[in-house]
């Protein structure tokens, strides 16, 4: 017995597949939709139900228990041919739309997928759910306007919505595409690693890291609660590391890799790794650690 139908705007892309996935493997039945869907994605993803990333096609997809809207160009608009005031206007209108559409499927609870880019790089800390975000980049600017949007839909138009934060994300599967063309800071230095040489640009920077995988779970515990425990959750791993002791970790698994500090690397910014007042709320969560995690990033050294 299916524990509810789930669309996941997004879903081909790295995080939403991996929601996707993960959830259908603990009994939802997911709905994904996207604007487009790689080979590989497809391969993994196509037995569950996909849709075209239109508000007119995620209407007709439902009723559905939950949505979970993840869908976001974390591109810079200039790499995406827009001006900052499109870009803008484009992500939000994209989750108003979504929005609507939540509400007309009359789904049991709307999750908006939020980052810690809501925050600078020069946020004092500590990074938990109090902290009052401050950043001024165009996705993070986002992110903090889709986060108040949420909370007034919640407020003025009785949607049970909760927004989630995510902060350093690493997993398989990750590739770069149009609408993300960074992959993270660990799967680089994983390629790094498996040529041979690393080179790190703040070696004493310290960050969260969560094994992607682990969000289904996260994600079960928070549609099924009688209710979200507040209007933003953090939902990050307990486990920080330096780039230093990651680029350790890869060296290890490389044994012939060589770890150095690039020419005039700048110190480490100020803020500090995400963490959450809700850490027990996925106390059932086993989180992976890095050093469990680096042999399924091997892909490249073909072991």
């Amino acid at each position: 017995m299916t524990r509810g139908s789930v669309l996941i705007t997004g879903g081909g892309g790295f995080v939403g597949s991996h929601l996707a996935e993960g959830l259908g493997a603990l009994g939802f039945e997911p709905v994904i939709a996207d604007r487009s869907f790689d080979g590989e994605t497809l391969r993994r993803l196509g037995r569950f139900r996909r849709i075209d990333m239109t508000v007119e096609d995620l209407a007709s997809a439902g009723p559905v228990d939950f949505m979970i809207h993840g869908a976001a160009t974390t591109a810079r608009p200039e790499e995406v041919g827009l001006t900052v005031a499109d870009y803008l206007q484009g992500e939000l209108q994209l989750l108003f739309d979504t929005a609507a559409a939540a509400e007309l499927m009359g789904v049991r609870r709307f999750v908006q997928i939020s980052s810690m880019a809501v925050f600078s790089a020069r946020h004092p800390g500590p990074l938990d759910e109090a902290a009052v975000p401050d950043a001024t980049i165009p996705y993070g600017t986002a992110k903090r306007m889709g986060e108040a949007a949420t909370a007034c839909l919640v407020a003025e138009a009785g949607l049970d919505a909760v927004s989630v934060r995510f902060g350093n994300l690493y997993g398989p599967h990750e590739v770069s595409r149009p609408t993300r063309p960074r992959t993270s800071l660990l799967r680089r230095i994983a390629d790094m690693a498996a040529d041979g040489r690393i080179v790190l640009d703040t070696p004493d920077m310290v960050r969260e890291w969560t094994w992607v995988p682990d969000l289904a779970p996260c994600f079960a515990a928070l549609l099924e609660a009688p209710a979200p425990p507040g209007p933003v959750i953090h939902m990050c791993a307990p486990h920080a590391y330096s780039d230093r002791a990651l680029a350790d970790v890869m060296r290890r698994r490389w044994q012939a890799a060589t770890v150095e500090t690039a020419a005039g690397a700048a110190p480490a910014p100020v803020r500090r790794p995400m963490a959450s007042r809700h850490a027990a709320f996925f106390r059932d969560v086993a989180w992976t650690r890095a050093e469990e995690a680096v042999g399924r990033l091997a892909e490249r050294a073909g072991s």
